[in-house]
């Protein structure tokens, strides 16, 4: 199933100088995630309706224009997500377009596990990830470092 960027004027929480701020609505399967845009409006020259700016709002023009890049930028990765045949989610969008999510080699990606599972005390898990780490890094003669995690295989696990 295909997912849906729209724009929105965030009603729920208003800021500290009374505007709203919008926010991209990204939805797939039910499931939503709201992404602010990095702009806010007042209330009265946004219409709910048509989800736009109004005529009488004041640099409409540059609001469209920020709306329709983000709009189209979102787009262009689910169609690109969609023909390479990947699997996807509206928090795997917002994280691939704000670049929050790097490749890492099978080392790292341990590292980052390990030492998550011995803040959280989780010693049972701790214990598995370390054994099937050392088992790795046997296997691979203590190569580990030159096999990265794909970039997808990441957001999958989310």
């Amino acid at each position: 199933m295909k997912a849906s960027v729209e724009v929105i004027c965030y009603k729920v929480r208003p800021m500290k100088n009374g505007k709203y701020p919008l926010m991209l609505r990204i939805t797939k399967s039910r499931k939503r995630k709201y992404v602010s845009i990095g702009m806010s409006i007042d209330e009265k020259f946004w219409d709910f309706d048509k989800n736009k700016p109004k005529r009488n709002c004041p640099n409409k023009e540059a609001i469209e224009k920020l709306i329709t890049s983000k709009v189209s930028e979102y787009n262009d990765l689910i169609v690109t997500m969609t023909t390479e045949r990947k699997e996807y989610t509206p928090q795997s969008l917002a994280q691939i377009i704000d670049n929050k999510v790097q490749c890492r080699t099978v080392r790292e990606m341990y590292n980052l596990l390990i030492t998550e599972m011995e803040k959280s005390e989780r010693l049972g898990n701790l214990a598995v990830y370390k054994y099937s780490h050392d088992s790795l890094l046997k296997f691979t003669r203590n190569k580990l470092d030159l096999f990265e995690i794909p970039r997808f295989a990441l957001l999958r696990s989310e």
